[in-house]
């Protein structure tokens, strides 16, 4: 027997503190003026396992694939917000805020944030290959039974905390003279826009994703009672000259594919903005605070033969069909394989977003919001595959695990008795104020083929959080599609039922089951103000939406 060695651990990300009340100006792309993150460091992957045996009268092959190591875990991230409060579990407000009235922050660059504060947990370490294979004479016992090793698990992440009360820009516009003909002197004046993906405030939890589960392959074979070959000859004379062994030999085949490990959940995240925001470039939000649960690893592929272990795998395997006519070992010996697909791990959820803004917020780019506020649970994973051969007993496809929830998100907006607006946005799709939380959707089941076939069930969904937006501001868009308020809380799809393939019977997967949307509400105050003055431009969306049933598989 065979043991593949198991992943280490990942260590985790420490506690993260930063304020500024100066003046920070960046100019290069993918340079934030404030770097704030917590990363848990992800599991190492197990080792694979191959065992070999052989025998005249009995031959035993096993091996275990090494299980992915766990991963280290992400911790609080705050800017400008006391180190008290957090680890007492508040928000930041006013009362503990690090006195940052002054603070000037600026950045020039694509993906340059003005804030980027992240905590992030590891993903864990993949499962290892496992591979047994058995040689033995006629009349002869074999058996190989191959597992595969169990992805890690991911880490949790931490909370994440960001206060502003100073201005803070980023992207810019910029003037330059091109020479527009092939010959003479004739230039133009153009406009080069720069902040592409560039926030003034990020703020993200991140849940680790599952390692996936490693695969798992079995092989034997049996030499014939006796083979006599003169000369050439015809195909026939050769196909009778190997003699079946004079009693029924024994050849089971057991194949386990590992299975994924569970994705973690996100960690709460919390912005307070008093300050000044202006954004210039596309999708650059003045505020993005995100919530993400770790998807669910992957489940190993269980396979009879080679494919998947190795490149060009499927070809040994296809060789190895195509000789079954010339086989002397039957075709009842074959009903001793059977696989199972390793079933996916379960996914994190998304936690709880509350998002207070009573500063100004200007966006000019497509697709800018004023303010997104968004909770996403963990998607699942896909269960592995299974196929057994056409002469066996069972191939069942490995299950989907189930998708993680939505948390709730909360948005308080204010600044009543301003006389200019709030929160002003001019690109296309630029909403004032988008509020989501989003169930993950359900994973897809493993397909299967063999006498008897079983598709994996495709896993369940996540449920979306209750999503409320309060205002009492003036908010102002001017591009198309471009809504005064959107909150939506959506129930994720059901995954996928699993496959099945060539098969005397066959069973598809059932399909998984939707989540549900969640309540969203939405209160605009007497003393507030919407105006979109672009095309498809809503005033106030509201919306709670079910996800749909998964399909179950198809038979083949």
């Amino acid at each position: 027997m065979t043991l593949g060695g198991t992943g280490g651990t990942g260590g985790s990300g420490g506690q993260v503190y930063a304020t500024n009340s100066g003046t920070i100006i960046t100019l290069e792309p993918y340079s934030p003026s404030i770097l704030a993150q917590s990363i848990g460091g992800g599991g190492g992957s197990g080792g694979g396992a191959v065992s070999v045996s052989s025998g005249l009268i009995f031959a035993y092959g096993s091996a275990a694939g090494g299980s992915g190591g766990n991963a280290g875990y992400g911790s609080t991230v705050a800017v400008n917000c006391s180190s008290s409060a957090v680890n007492a579990g508040y928000a930041c407000t006013p009362s503990n805020l690090t006195p940052v009235a002054n603070a000037l922050i600026s950045t020039s660059g694509n993906g340059s944030a003005g804030i980027l504060a992240q905590s992030i947990g590891g993903g864990g370490g993949n499962g290892g290959l496992s591979v047994a294979g058995s040689l033995a004479g006629p009349d002869s016992k074999q058996l190989s039974a191959s597992v595969g090793g169990f992805g890690g698990a991911g880490s949790q992440a931490g909370a994440v905390t960001v206060s502003n009360t100073g201005n803070i820009t980023t992207g810019s516009i910029t003037s330059q003279r091109q020479q527009v003909a092939q010959v003479g002197e004739v230039y133009q004046q153009i406009e080069v826009l720069t902040g592409r993906n560039a926030d003034g405030i990020l703020a993200q939890s991140i849940g680790g994703g599952g390692g996936n589960g490693g695969g798992a392959n079995t092989l034997s074979m049996q030499l014939a009672a006796q083979c006599t070959f003169t000369g050439l000859g015809l195909v026939s004379k050769v196909i009778s000259a190997c003699q079946a062994p004079k009693s029924p030999s024994i050849n089971v085949q057991l194949d386990v594919g590992g299975k994924g490990g569970i994705g973690n959940n996100a960690g709460q995240v919390v912005v307070n903005n008093q300050g000044f925001l202006l954004t210039e470039g596309q999708s650059a939000a003045g505020i993005l605070a995100q919530s993400i649960g770790g998807g669910g690893g992957n489940g190993g592929q269980a396979v009879v033969g080679l494919t998947g272990a190795f490149p060009g795998g499927d070809v040994v395997d296809g060789l190895l069909l195509a000789a079954i006519p010339f086989s002397s070992t039957g075709f009842v010996q074959g009903l001793g394989r059977v696989a199972v697909g390793g079933f996916s791990g379960a996914s994190g959820a998304g936690q709880a977003v509350d998002v207070r803004n009573s500063g100004a917020i200007q966006t000019s780019g497509i697709s800018s919001q004023g303010i997104f506020a968004q909770s996403l649970g963990g998607g699942g994973g896909i269960g592995g595959d299974a196929a057994s051969g056409i002469t066996s007993v069972i191939s069942v496809g490995g299950f989907s695990g189930a998708s993680g929830d939505g948390g709730a998100v909360t948005v308080h907006n204010n600044r009543a008795g301003a006389a200019q607006p709030e929160i002003l946005t001019s690109g296309y799709g630029a909403t004032a104020i988008l509020a989501q939380s989003v169930g993950g959707g359900g994973g897809t089941g493993g397909a299967s083929s063999g006498t008897l076939s079983l598709g994996g069930f495709g896993g369940a969904s996540g449920s979306g959080g209750a999503v409320t937006v309060d205002n009492d501001a003036l908010l102002q868009t001017n591009g198309a599609y471009a809504g005064g308020i959107t909150a939506q809380s959506v129930g994720g799809g059901g995954g996928q039922g699993g496959s099945t393939g060539l098969s005397a019977v066959t069973v598809g997967g059932y399909g998984g089951a939707s989540g549900n949307g969640g309540k969203a509400e939405v209160r605009n105050a007497a003393t507030a103000g919407i105006l979109t003055l672009g095309a498809g431009s809503t005033g106030v969306f509201a919306q709670s939406v079910g996800g749909g049933g998964g399909q179950g598989g198809g038979t083949g």
